[in-house]
Formats: C-alpha cells, sequence, structure tokens
C-alpha cells in the first residue's frame, strides 16, 4: 500500500473528507462520481471525470431530479450514459425498483421507474448493468444453492421478467469481494482481501458455461485492498481501481490493471481533480459505565474534533454530551484513548514536531475544551502496525502487531509516572506476529484481549485473553463467542468488566450505528443487549 501512496507528490493542502460516492465507469473510461447525500443541490448529484483529460477535468457537474439518496441505492451507468439507480429496501412497490436517470435530459428526467420481478434486498446483493440493459442481480450469501447466485432481470420484459436464474461455480461471497462485468458477458470476481497471493485477486466465471466454471484465476500487481477501494471495467476489460481515500496525492486516485497482460501490471496510476472521497470518519471508545464515546474527526460543524456521548442509561437512546473541542480536526495520524475520569487522549503518531508518537491530553473537566498535557514521548513516531490502549493507570500499552523482533505481538508500556519519557515494560508475547484482523483492548486487571475478527476456526469473531500476571506470555482464555465475523464496519470494544461491545457503524437493520455487548460472564456465548441508537450508521476507520 506504501509502493502506491509514494509514487505521486503531494497536493498543497489536505481537503476534507466528503460523504457517501459511489463510482461507476462508462465505456469509454469516464468515471462517474455519484454523491448520494449531503449535497449542495440537495438532490444525488453527477460528477464525470473524463479518461481523455487523464482525469484531472470534470466533464459535467450536475445536480438530479433523484432526491438524496442513502446506503439502499446502487448505481449503474447504461452504454447510452443513462444512470440506473437501484432502489433495493424501503420501496413503495415492496420489490427492488428500477430508477432510469436519461442522459439525453442531463439527468433532469427520469425515463423509467418500476418495480420489478425482484423481492427488496440487502446488502447480500451485488449488481450489474448488462450492455442490452439487463439488470444482473448478483446473490453473494444466504443462497439456495450454497453458491453465488446470478439473476438477470430482462430489460425487453421491463424487468418484469427473469431471463436466467442459476448458481455458479464460485462459492457464497462476502463484502470482502466485487464484482464487474466484462465487454464478453463473463462475470469477474475480484476478491480485495486475505487472498491466497496476499494481492488483491482476479476470478472470472465464464458466460460460455453458464457462470460455472472459470476462464481465470490470478493475482494482481495490486496489494490486498481493503473498503477506501471501488472497482469497475472499461470496454477492453482493464479493470480501474478507485481509492477513495488515504491516498498519496490528497485526491481521489485511479490505478488501472492491464488485462493485456493479465492484470500483472498497471496502465496508469494517477491522482485526479476529485477530492479524497469518503463518508465522516468516527472512533468509538468505551467509558467505565458504559457509556459510548463516538469521536467525530473531520467534516465537522465546529471545525474541530467533535465528541458525541451516547449514554448507557437511555439505553444509547440519546446524547449525554456533543461538543466540539480544543482539538482542529484529525487524520488517520491520530489515535484516541478515554481514561477512568474521561479525559480524552488524543495520541499523533507521526508528522510531529518531536519525531516521537505524541500524547496530547483533553481534560473532561473543562468539557474538552483545555489541555492538561502536550508532551513528545518515548516511543518514536508509528504507523498503521501499532494500535493502543490504556491501563488503568493510565499507562499507555503500544500494541506492535507485526515487523517485530521478537516475531510476535509486541507489548511497550509508556509509564504515566514518568509523563511517558520511559518504559516500564517492552516485551515479546504468546500471540503470533500479523494480527492485521485483530482489535485489542484491556480489562481492569490489565488484561489484554486480543479479538480475532475475521478468518477464525469457529467461523465467529474470537476472544483471546493475554494475562498480565504472565508478562502476556500466556493466554488466560481462548473462545468463539456469540458474534459471527466480522469487518470493518465494526469497532469491537473490550469494557472494564471483561464485557465486549461491538459497535456496528453500517449496513445496520436500524439505518443507526448499533451496539450489541456479549457478556463475559458467560465466556461471550450470549448477548446482553442489541439495539439501534441516536446516533446515524457512521462510516469505517480510516
Amino acid at each position: 500500500m506504501e509502493a502506491l501512496k509514494n509514487e505521486f507528490p503531494a497536493r498543497k493542502s489536505l481537503q476534507e473528507f466528503e460523504s457517501n460516492f459511489q463510482f461507476v465507469s462508462s465505456g469509454n473510461g469516464d468515471i462517474f462520481a455519484i454523491k448520494k447525500s449531503q449535497t449542495d443541490s440537495k438532490s444525488t448529484e453527477i460528477h464525470i471525470l473524463s479518461a481523455a483529460a487523464n482525469y484531472q477535468q470534470f466533464s459535467l457537474q450536475t445536480g438530479t431530479c433523484l432526491h438524496e439518496t442513502g446506503v439502499n441505492f446502487t448505481f449503474l451507468v447504461a452504454a447510452n450514459k443513462d444512470v440506473y439507480a437501484i432502489k433495493r429496501s424501503e420501496t413503495g412497490t415492496h420489490s427492488t425498483e428500477v430508477h432510469i436517470l436519461s442522459a439525453a435530459d442531463n439527468y433532469q428526467r427520469f425515463s423509467l421507474q418500476t418495480g420489478t420481478c425482484l423481492h427488496e434486498t440487502e446488502d447480500n446483493f451485488s449488481f450489474l448493468l448488462a450492455p442490452n440493459n439487463d439488470l444482473i442481480a448478483i446473490k453473494q450469501s444466504r443462497t439456495g444453492t450454497n453458491s453465488t447466485e446470478i439473476h438477470i432481470l430482462s430489460a425487453a420484459d421491463n424487468y418484469q421478467r427473469f431471463s436466467l436464474q442459476t448458481g455458479t461455480g464460485l462459492h457464497e461471497t462476502d463484502r470482502r469481494f466485487a464484482f464487474l462485468l466484462t465487454p464478453k458477458g463473463d462475470i469477474c470476481a475480484i476478491k480485495k482481501e486475505f487472498t491466497g497471493t496476499r494481492s488483491t485477486e482476479v476470478h472470472i466465471l465464464s458466460a460460455t458455461s453458464g457462470f460455472k466454471e472459470f476462464s481465470l484465476h490470478t493475482g494482481t500487481c495490486l496489494h490486498e485492498t481493503i473498503d477506501n477501494f471501488e472497482f469497475l471495467m472499461d470496454d477492453k476489460q482493464n479493470i480501474i481501481a478507485i481509492k477513495k481515500c488515504a491516498t498519496g496525492t490528497h485526491s481521489t486516485e485511479v490505478h488501472i490493471l492491464s488485462a493485456g497482460n493479465n492484470y500483472q501490471n498497471f496502465s496508469k496510476q494517477t491522482g485526479t481533480c476529485l477530492h479524497e472521497t469518503a463518508r465522516n470518519v468516527f472512533r468509538f471508545l468505551l467509558a467505565g459505565n458504559g457509556d459510548v464515546y463516538a469521536i467525530k474527526q473531520l467534516h465537522t460543524g465546529t471545525n474541530s474534533t467533535e465528541i458525541h456521548i451516547l449514554s448507557a442509561a437511555s439505553n444509547y437512546q440519546r446524547f449525554s454530551l456533543q461538543t466540539g473541542t480544543c482539538l482542529h480536526e484529525t487524520d488517520r495520524t491520530f489515535d484516541f484513548l478515554l481514561a477512568p475520569n474521561g479525559d480524552l487522549y488524543a495520541l499523533k503518531k507521526s508528522g510531529t514536531d518531536s519525531h516521537t508518537t505524541e500524547v496530547h491530553i483533553l481534560s473532561a473537566a473543562d468539557s474538552y475544551q483545555k489541555f492538561s498535557l502536550h508532551t513528545g514521548t518515548c516511543l518514536h513516531e508509528t504507523d498503521d502496525t501499532f494500535t493502543f490502549t490504556l491501563g488503568t493507570n493510565n499507562d499507555i500499552y503500544a500494541i506492535k502487531k507485526r515487523n517485530t523482533d521478537t516475531n510476535s505481538t509486541e507489548v511497550h508500556v509508556l509509564s504515566a509516572a514518568n509523563n511517558y519519557q520511559c518504559f516500564s515494560l517492552q516485551t515479546g508475547t504468546c500471540l503470533h506476529i500479523n494480527a492485521y484482523n485483530f482489535d485489542f483492548g484491556m480489562d481492569h486487571k490489565n488484561n489484554l484481549y486480543a479479538l480475532k475478527k475475521r478468518n477464525t476456526d469457529s467461523n465467529s469473531t474470537e476472544v483471546h485473553v493475554l494475562s498480565a500476571d504472565s508478562k502476556y506470555q500466556a493466554f488466560s482464555l481462548h473462545t468463539p463467542s456469540a458474534l459471527h465475523e466480522t469487518f470493518e464496519n465494526f469497532s469491537l470494544l473490550v469494557a472494564e468488566n471483561g464485557d465486549l461491545c461491538a459497535i456496528k457503524k453500517n449496513d445496520t437493520g436500524t439505518h443507526s450505528t448499533e451496539v450489541h455487548k456479549l457478556s463475559a460472564s458467560n465466556t461471550y456465548q450470549s448477548f446482553s443487549l442489541h439495539t439501534g441508537t441516536c446516533l446515524h450508521e457512521t462510516d469505517v476507520d480510516f
């Protein structure tokens, strides 16, 4: 990932991360950036990045006849550049609906609005548009065939009839997969992460075999990718990887993988005229009384890092505090911790004046309007190989997950008694290295909880507790849990008593940020709470 970032010169300024874009390509390589909400026009907007201008200019920027849209809409572009808005749920017809915005009318008029023969759909469906405008619904999971399924709605019948419904040669899939349609009508399955080749992989299901056989399985020149990437395909079968945020150019970037050599090299890598695109970024912390602190880092009304406290006493249905702070808006170089007295620790990991990881403490007694401490530390500047947690005496535990000298996950404890100028412990642990699919937390005894979110033997989120008494050389617990495997839309937090609090940030049934609590008293085998909250859906972290 770093190799991509370093290939581009830095732009002059970092723009705010905007909210809620989807990307679609047209046959000539133009990229349609669909801005779904928080728009100046109060409508769904279309911003077309011109391929002819190397994506440095827009060929069109316009509001449309479609109101602002949410997570229940998916967008596709036809050969004539009509935009298809697929409304998947909460529809008047109780079916998946098709709303076509006419390119000939500059997207100011619909040429078709109709219900379809397909029931309302959830996030286990993906959609593609065939050259003849047939709508291809890909059912990824919970299928009758135990495979990824293809259901084709016929354009000739106004989407009231299926022309094909079939299982495929691909197992059931999840959010790690994206799907594209090749010019020949084959289905291209992009596996983004946890791949055998340690790269983004391409798996093409052949249309001539009825999608039962693959014509290609290959790793690519692109590293494994996460939710800050979207994928498109042009009419030459090149794959266009859109990097939306955390880019080296501080813009939305285009990386084109060449079909001519089976996606083993890039034919183009460039920043664009479009700023970075991602939704508002929240971090979550858990207080001793069960309150959930939602830290809004960017795109805030106060132009500062904001604190929104969801009250446990109200079952997370109201806020006990919503406030801007004395800390400016922050980016992915910051991490946050919460002290028992409610003070907020802002850890600046890199780009610091002291050339160390810095500690900036916002005082709860002053309603987060004043700092009680600014200091460099004994820890060098850090990156995404580190995660942080706070001990009961406010020691900072720096967890190094990979690239360690001990070939294990390491614990480096910065002493609060010495103002974080020396370490009280530096040790390898009994946990293997490369714990990239783990979240970490700590209970009131300073036991370290390694929460394995996915790729588990139990097909659940697993709890592995490293004992403080053994200086993290032994586990006191290994257990599966009642929570399914989890992805980037979950933040996992550990309460002082060891209860596990799973914050589901988006793709929720309640259309809000949700709280799911697992009880330590029965070894995480049941939930003590499932609830939506007063906080809207929030985005994955940087």
